[in-house]
């Protein structure tokens, strides 16, 4: 499951540079709009698939690296032991079954707007709408992979506790 921890990285790390590119189109829009009376839809557009992007791509990434936002109110408190049950038991009652709901409940969803080729309402905008709904099936199916991988991970720490489970180096994203 190496393959996929690591392929979770390199996405991740991939895309939390568009960051800088939508700071950068926000601020060209930006000064467009108020200094010269000029707006980019495709830009304005661009910048909203870059934060979708983002938001989804990095998702199985920072699942991996266990930065997903938890009530940390008792879990703390717990022994590894048990800390990697619970992880255990949330991944494959809730995270594997929420994924698959996704798939399964999206994918006409997708088909659809491939089907059409389906492109931006707006006037001028972007073309290519449907390969941004396909990031809803791809995210859930690397989220569901990364599952598998923490579920294999957690049934390991839970048999051993006492083995050194992964550092991750939060500070070092890029």
């Amino acid at each position: 499951m190496r393959f996929i921890d690591k392929l979770n990285a390199i996405i991740g790390r991939t895309v939390a540079w568009l960051v800088i590119l939508m700071v950068l189109g926000t601020l060209y829009n930006v000064i467009a709009r108020y200094f010269f009376s000029n707006y980019s839809i495709e830009l304005g557009e661009l910048v909203i698939i870059m934060n979708s992007m983002v938001f989804l791509l990095a998702a199985p990434w920072l699942l991996h690296l266990d930065l997903h936002v938890r009530v940390d109110v008792f879990y703390s408190r717990l022994s590894v032991k048990q800390q990697a049950a619970i992880d255990f038991f949330g991944t494959l009652f809730l995270l594997l079954p929420f994924c698959a709901f996704i798939i399964f409940y999206s994918w006409h969803y997708v088909a659809s707007s491939w089907k059409i080729y389906e492109a931006s309402s707006q006037t001028g905008g972007l073309p290519g709408l449907y390969l941004l709904k396909s990031l809803i099936i791809l995210v859930a199916v690397l989220l569901f992979l990364q599952g598998i991988s923490l579920l294999i991970q957690k049934y390991q720490l839970f048999k051993n506790p006492k083995q050194k489970h992964p550092e991750h180096h939060h500070e070092e994203f890029i």
